[in-house]
């Protein structure tokens, strides 16, 4: 049984902000510090030696008041997470938080996601205090599917690099990666009544309007005029003469492994938005109607990146 499925929009993925939890642990710094004091202490001791005590108390002090400022130079920091971004597979996944200080300015922090890498992070070197700043984190690319992270985090091991502290908050941040665009497979109408949608939006013809300009396409058609005086990057569209819509059909490659399969109808889905191209999706179980645009382009990606062969046994 074939279900009609709505085009929906692009997913605006946010959270509500949460109680973030405060950690501190210890650097390597720290412990080769504490080795050194330990055998200063010993010789202290063992000499009776007061400069030796003195080097101990001075060290000692100067960590505690480290640990101190490292507190309070992220105590007051908050999170809250924004807008995740849909990626073919392999592109690196990409995510927008928004980072504030409270009543003290923040020092050399570095926002990450500890669930994917330790090492990939954007530092800000200063946060002025009540202000707030929105980044982008840039984390490594997976493969075709929906995925989740559930850990946002910003620390820091300022003044002295002594102590790491962070604060974690738990986010429910979901990323939809598309699968590879691949070029091939027929260019299938619609096999009904053989209607015609009455105009084809392309490169040609009578001037149409605007649409939002769309990464990687040709910027031949780019109103550069408009640009110039300020407005988004938009690309012209021009009317031309009547065409019938256009289905990509999962059934179209028959003995196709699943990967290629929808790779090859996500090579489709892009060239015919990118030529203005109605078009309409099929997989079992689930039929979009023919239209093309943002939302309708990103809904029938969705539904390519979230399929599974579990789910064409489940439908047959």
């Amino acid at each position: 049984m074939t279900t009609s499925v709505a085009a929906q929009a692009p997913r605006d993925v946010t959270t509500t902000p949460r109680r973030p939890a405060l950690t501190f642990k210890l650097t390597s710094a720290s412990l080769y510090l504490i080795v050194v004091l330990g055998f200063v202490l010993l010789g202290a001791i063992n000499y009776q030696s007061n400069a030796a005590y003195i080097v101990v108390s001075l060290v000692l002090s100067t960590a505690v008041m480290s640990a101190i400022h490292a507190w309070r130079n992220i105590s007051t920091v908050r999170l809250v997470a924004g807008q995740t971004f849909p990626s073919f597979a392999g592109e690196p996944l990409r995510a927008n938080a928004t980072i504030t200080a409270g009543t003290i300015p923040g020092v050399a922090l570095v926002c990450d996601a500890p669930e994917i890498s330790d090492d990939d992070g954007v530092t800000i070197d200063h946060l002025a205090a009540q202000h707030s700043h929105t980044l982008t984190l840039v984390l490594p690319g997976k493969n075709r599917g929906i995925h989740r992270l559930q850990r946002l985090r910003v620390a820091s091991v300022y003044p002295l690099g002594l102590l790491f502290v962070q604060v974690e908050m738990i986010v429910d941040w979901q990323f939809f990666v598309y699968p590879t665009p691949l070029i091939g497979g027929e260019m299938t109408v619609d096999p009904g009544d053989g209607q015609a949608d009455g105009q084809h939006i392309g490169s040609t013809g009578d001037f149409h309007g605007h649409r939002n300009y769309q990464l990687g396409e040709s910027q031949r058609r780019v109103d550069w005029r408009a640009v110039a005086r300020g407005r988004p990057v938009l690309v012209k569209e021009f009317v031309s003469g009547a065409i019938q819509d256009c289905w990509i059909d999962y059934d179209r490659f028959p003995g196709v492994p699943l990967e290629q399969r929808l790779s090859l109808m996500c090579g489709q889905i892009v060239s015919f938005e990118r030529t203005g191209r109605r078009y309409g999706l099929r997989l079992p179980g689930i039929m979009i109607e023919p239209s093309h645009g943002d939302t309708h382009y990103h809904a029938c990606l969705e539904h390519l990146a979230a399929w599974n062969s579990d789910q064409r046994t489940a439908n047959t």
